[in-house]
């Protein structure tokens, strides 16, 4: 079981079918998230990128996850169940937030299958992914075309 513990979204609105190469609409979505929840980026155990599978997009994602993450003592594991199931479209958001609870309630963060770690993907490196965690919250990306993007982040119960 697991609550909505908070939400950020934003647009780029650069290019009607890319997202902004350095990644600062996802950045402001994850931040805003983060905010609303009350929460650090040290307080999040798992986070499920978009991996959206383009290199532009996949790129621009870690450099926001990075900006915000990527000096922690103690970073998250990351991973993309949508590279398990594929892009189930407008049920992903779903099929994200039912993968979350059982990360919580199992204390396993699905990890990467299927993912190429390209230059500029360093939360994808295998000492960032673990399949056994502490997971008390959870902080699922998810964009679209035009760069609009959300970052929700579901947790324990208070």
């Amino acid at each position: 079981m697991a609550e909505i513990k908070g939400f950020g979204h934003a647009s780029d609105g650069l290019d009607p079918r890319r997202p902004d190469p350095e990644g600062r609409g996802m950045e402001r979505a994850m931040r805003m998230a983060l905010e609303r929840a009350g929460l650090t980026s040290m307080e999040i155990g798992y986070i499920m990128p978009a991996g959206m599978g383009g290199s532009v997009s996949d790129a621009a994602e870690a450099k926001a996850i990075n900006s915000i993450f990527g000096g922690a003592a103690v970073k998250p594991a990351v991973g993309v169940p949508r590279a398990l199931y594929g892009n189930a479209l407008g049920a992903s958001g779903a099929l994200d937030a039912a993968a979350a609870c059982v990360a919580i309630e199992r204390r396993a963060a699905p990890v990467l299958h299927g993912v190429d770690a390209d230059e500029g993907c360093g939360w994808m490196a295998g000492d960032v992914c673990s399949a056994e965690k502490e997971i008390n919250n959870v902080m699922i990306n998810s964009t679209g075309r035009g760069g609009v993007h959300a970052s929700l982040i579901l947790g324990l119960p208070a």
